[in-house]
């Protein structure tokens, strides 16, 4: 799941300051040199999504039918595998939002992660089937319409894979600023061009758009690992806060942080590593960018074949 290239030219006006109505001459913070760049900041994230991946399938493969019948130390692996997953939520989040806030075609990037979700499907399937097979929730939409339909380890309709979430997320996010661009212009901003909302309306727009986003993830269990885990939705308000308080780093990350404590504490572990984060790309070359997105699928397609061999 390590992915998510953007397009930013240095000394340029991004998509989102122009959203926002800032200009290009606007004081932007003082970048930190010390400390993790944008490119470790995905290494560190795929590899922990990576080892999660590890944890739903090869080491679940291990599991008897019966699931309260297995042997102590496989059972604790399996946990600290998923709790390296849940470490990766809120790096991905912050990743997602600090590509959609540098990229000058933020469009391009929302049909990327959709086409990205489409084609990890599958190897997503085979990845968390022998863990889904424990856990399967019937109180979704698909498990309503799919509960008469035994799962298949390369088609499980009970779980969708969670850039489905990412999708979900930048389409939010996109949405969000093309609101803010057709609403009133506030007291700080000089005057619009083609204003369609006053400010009542531009926020009843988003809590509609919000609903819409969390009901579509719930409903369609969107990045949902067993009973315990909605990935989806923990994105969601992770990218929330994200976005939301990108001005007030510290009001941010001590939210982001107790809101991930109160899901495994996992999560706010993954808070703590962004604490360290210095607003650099960090990449050597610009093609080094792309390779995140065939290493998103075969993350998930090289554990999910070796645990799911014989039974496809």
């Amino acid at each position: 799941m390590g992915l998510f290239s953007y397009d930013s030219l240095d000394g340029e006006e991004t998509s989102y300051e122009a959203d926002l109505g800032i200009n290009s001459t606007h004081h932007k913070k003082k970048r930190r040199r010390k400390g993790l760049t944008n490119f470790r900041l995905k290494m560190i994230a795929g590899i922990l999504a990576f080892v999660g991946l590890l944890g739903t399938s090869v080491c679940s493969m291990n599991l008897p039918e019966v699931a309260t019948d297995a042997d102590f130390g496989t059972l604790s692996l399996i946990i600290v595998c998923v709790a390296c997953l849940l470490v990766s939520v809120p790096l991905y989040a912050w990743i997602l939002v600090e590509g959609f806030r540098n990229s000058q075609h933020m469009w391009r990037y929302f049909f990327r992660l959709l086409a990205l979700a489409a084609v990890c499907e599958v190897p997503w399937d085979l990845a968390t089937w022998q863990y889904q097979r424990f856990s399967t929730n019937v109180y979704s939409l698909v498990g309503v319409l799919y509960s008469g339909i035994e799962p298949r380890p390369w088609f499980n309709l009970y779980t969708q894979n969670p850039i489905w979430g990412l999708a979900t997320c930048e389409l939010v996010l996109c949405c969000f600023a093309w609101i803010r661009k057709h609403q009133e212009p506030t007291e700080d901003e000089g005057p619009k061009q083609d204003v369609y909302f006053t400010a009542g309306t531009a926020w009843f727009l988003r809590l509609l758009l919000l609903f819409a986003a969390v009901l579509w993830m719930y409903l369609l269990s969107v990045g949902q690992l067993g009973r315990m885990f909605p990935i989806g939705l923990m994105t969601l308000v992770f990218v929330l806060i994200f976005y939301s308080l990108r001005s007030k780093e510290n009001t941010m990350m001590i939210l982001a942080a107790a809101i991930g404590a109160l899901e495994a504490l996992a999560p706010a572990v993954g808070v703590l590593i962004l604490h360290f984060q210095n607003d650099e790309e960090g990449f050597a070359h610009t093609w080094t960018r792309w390779l995140w997105y065939p290493a998103a699928v075969l993350g998930m397609l090289v554990p999910g074949l070796i645990a799911c061999q014989g039974l496809l």
